[in-house]
């Protein structure tokens, strides 16, 4: 029975291990990597912020986000439903609003399962151009234990491919509304 005591005891030793590893790996300043793609949009950044703000709006034109709801303040938990080609079905993420800064920067963190196992950070950067005109970068910093396995060019090019999607509509959506 002594073998047992010792057994139990490795297996958490190796448990805590785990979880400082994934903790450690959440808590690095640099993401395993980041999937992004940027759009210059013929609308001031108030304009296009109006309508990547609008929520409720979202199943009208965003291929991507499909449903987008919550409470839109720092701190505030929302409920997003996004869909990519390469997935089944859609799925819905319960992340936390982290950065509300209008026009500039709309930021959401996601966390499955335990801290460190995967940490996404979710954003939307507006700079004002010349002529009226905002670039938007659309990008997600990818962090923790399964990032590291989900860390490839076919994973990378859906998402970049649907982030593509949501920025062109988002575009059109804004010259719509003008």
């Amino acid at each position: 029975m002594r073998w047992v005591g010792i057994l139990l005891g490795l297996v958490a030793v190796l448990c805590v291990a785990f979880v400082l590893h994934l903790r450690t790996l959440a808590a690095s300043p640099d993401p395993v990597f980041v999937i992004e793609h940027e759009i210059e949009i013929a609308a001031p950044p108030e304009d296009v912020w109006r309508v990547l703000t609008d929520f409720a709006a979202y199943p009208e034109w965003n291929p991507y986000v499909l449903r987008l709801g919550g409470t839109l303040e720092p701190g505030g938990a929302i409920a997003v439903t996004i869909a990519q080609s390469n997935w089944p079905k859609p799925l819905t993420v319960h992340p936390t609003i982290v950065t509300l800064d209008a026009p500039r920067e709309l930021r959401w963190h996601g966390s499955a399962l335990t801290t460190g196992f995967l940490e996404t950070d979710h954003y939307f950067r507006l700079e004002p151009l010349a002529g009226n005109r905002t670039r938007l970068r659309h990008a997600e910093e990818f962090r923790g234990w399964r990032a590291l396995r989900i860390d490839n060019e076919e994973h990378h090019q859906h998402t970049r491919a649907a982030f593509q999607a949501m920025n062109r509509a988002l575009a059109a959506r804004v010259g719509d509304e003008q």
